[in-house]
């Protein structure tokens, strides 16, 4: 059974999103994650990431890209943004699992959070009680 359209991302629906975004908010270069985040367009995120990905698109769109090196400051703002999203979204009754962060987190969530504190700290950081017992090494 096919999506509806307005579920299906195809190539000329990112272009269009992407355009449209990036006029409305005026990008000169290409935005963090936590940009499409905190304009809840994490669905043109990933489908963005199936039709080329962020460097793809930033010289589709002739905006610059500036790659993101990992790093404390960076993880930090990044797993805060996230999990906000996420939690927004989702609204968890405890610090989801490392598997369910897998599968509903954008890629590397899982590694910015042990860079950046763990899981243990971003549930009391995020006021949401703890995985009981610990769920793996992440904890």
């Amino acid at each position: 059974m096919a999506k509806p359209e307005h579920q299906r991302w195809t190539q000329d629906r990112v272009a269009r999103e992407l355009e449209a975004w990036f006029a409305k908010r005026c990008f000169e270069q290409w935005p963090p994650y936590s940009a499409f985040l905190a304009d809840r367009r994490r669905p043109l995120y990933v489908a963005l990431m199936r039709h080329g990905g962020p460097q793809h698109w930033a010289q589709e769109l002739g905006v610059a890209f500036i790659a993101r090196r990992p790093g404390p400051q960076r993880d930090e703002a990044d797993v805060r943004a996230s999990l906000r999203a996420l939690f927004r979204e989702h609204r968890p009754k405890r610090f989801p699992s490392e598997r369910w962060l897998r599968e509903h987190g954008p890629r590397g969530l899982v590694e910015q959070i042990r860079r950046s504190g763990g899981a243990r700290h971003w549930a009391r950081e995020l006021g949401v009680p703890g995985r009981s017992p610990p769920d793996g090494p992440m904890s």
